[in-house]
C-alpha cells in the first residue's frame, strides 16, 4: 500500500496540537481518540496500529493533512472499519486540526479545507452481546461466595455496568464523594465533563454499601484495589485492573466472555425491555443522541421473531440415516 506523504515539515513534539486537542476533550475520552489517532497514523505510514506507540502520534505533522490527504484516508477507513469507528477516526482528525489553527500552524482557510468532507455512510449493528439473567446471577452468586473485600466491591461494580449502565471509566473515576447515601444516587462525570446523576436500585445499592463498610469512608476514590491477602489499598483503580476483574469472575462462574461495554448494553436492553422510556434511560447512561441509545433496543428484534414465527413455509427435513 501506497503511503500517504506529508506536505509540510514534522512539527515538534513541544508544539503539539494532539496534545492541545487531547486535553479539550473528557479525560475518559482521551485514550479512545488517542487510539483513533493512532489508526489514522497507521494509514497515513502503512503499517498496523498496534505497532504504533503512544508517545509517536504528537510528534507527527498532523497540520501537513489537506483534503486529498484526509480523503485517501477516509477511504481506507471506510474499507476497513466500521462507519461509526471511520467517522470517530476523521473526528479525532478534525480535533487535532482544529487545534493546528488555534495554534496558529495552519490558516483558518487550510483547517476549512481539510475539514470539508461528508462522513463516511452506512450502519452496523453494535459489537458484542447482552448478558442473560442466570449469567448475571451466576456472577453476583460468585461474588457473594467470596469472603474477602473484592466479593462485595466486584458485585458492586457489576451493579455499576449491568444495573446503573456507567461506562468503564466512569466507574473507575468514582470518588466516595459521589454517592449520596441517603438519595441512593451517584454523581457520574461523562464524556465531554458532562455531570449527571444515576439512581442504583436495592440490590447495586446493599452492594456498594456492604464494600463502603469495607472501604471505610474516608475521601477517595471509591472502587480500590484489593490485594491477594484481602488488604484493601486506598488509591485508584484503572480500566485495566477493572477488566481484569470481570476476566476473573468471569473464569469463575463459567460465563461466557464479556466485556465492560457488554454489562452497559444489557442495562440498556433490560431498561427498555422493562418500558422506561427512551428519552429516560438516554439521560440515564450518557448519550448525546438518542439515536445512540436506539441503537441498544432489542424490542424491534424479538417483534420480527415473533413475526418470523407466524409462518410456515412447507418443507420437511430429511430423514437422516
Amino acid at each position: 500500500m501506497t503511503k500517504i506523504v506529508p506536505s509540510k515539515p514534522p512539527l515538534p513534539a513541544e508544539r503539539s496540537s494532539v496534545g492541545a486537542y487531547l486535553a479539550s476533550i473528557g479525560q475518559g475520552s482521551r485514550r479512545g481518540m488517542l487510539t483513533a489517532l493512532k489508526a489514522a497514523l497507521a494509514i497515513l505510514t502503512d503499517r498496523e496500529t498496534g505497532d504504533i506507540p503512544d508517545a509517536e502520534v504528537p510528534g507527527w505533522d498532523w497540520h501537513s493533512l489537506g483534503p486529498a490527504e484526509i480523503a485517501a484516508i477516509k477511504s481506507r477507513l471506510a474499507e476497513r472499519f466500521s462507519p461509526a469507528y471511520g467517522n470517530k477516526v476523521l473526528a479525532a482528525i478534525k480535533g487535532v486540526l482544529r487545534s493546528s489553527w488555534r495554534l496558529g500552524l495552519i490558516s483558518r482557510d487550510e483547517y476549512a479545507r481539510a475539514v470539508d468532507l461528508k462522513p463516511i455512510r452506512g450502519k452496523r449493528l453494535p459489537a458484542g452481546r447482552e448478558l442473560t439473567p442466570g449469567e448475571l446471577a451466576a456472577l453476583l452468586n460468585t461474588c457473594q461466595a467470596d469472603p474477602s473485600p473484592a466479593g462485595p466491591r466486584d458485585a458492586a461494580l457489576f451493579g455499576m455496568g449491568a444495573y446503573a449502565g456507567l461506562r468503564i471509566a466512569e466507574a473507575a473515576g468514582l470518588s466516595v464523594s459521589d454517592y449520596d447515601l441517603e438519595a441512593k444516587s451517584l454523581r457520574i462525570v461523562g464524556k465531554g465533563s458532562k455531570e449527571r446523576l444515576v439512581f442504583v436500585n436495592g440490590g447495586t445499592s446493599d452492594a456498594l454499601e456492604d464494600w463502603l463498610s469495607l472501604r471505610g469512608a474516608e475521601f477517595g476514590p471509591l472502587f480500590c484495589p484489593v490485594d491477594k491477602g484481602g488488604t484493601i489499598r486506598h488509591s485508584s483503580i484503572s480500566t485495566t485492573a477493572l477488566q481484569k476483574v470481570l476476566a476473573k469472575r468471569q473464569r469463575q462462574s463459567g460465563v461466557a466472555n464479556f466485556t465492560w461495554h457488554d454489562l452497559r448494553r444489557t442495562c440498556i436492553g433490560e431498561d427498555l425491555d422493562a418500558g422506561v422510556d427512551l428519552a429516560t434511560v438516554q439521560a440515564k447512561v450518557g448519550h448525546s443522541d438518542p439515536r445512540t441509545t436506539a441503537r441498544y433496543d432489542r424490542r424491534g428484534a424479538r417483534a420480527q421473531i415473533e413475526a418470523a414465527a407466524k409462518r410456515h413455509m412447507p418443507y420437511s427435513r430429511r430423514a437422516q440415516e
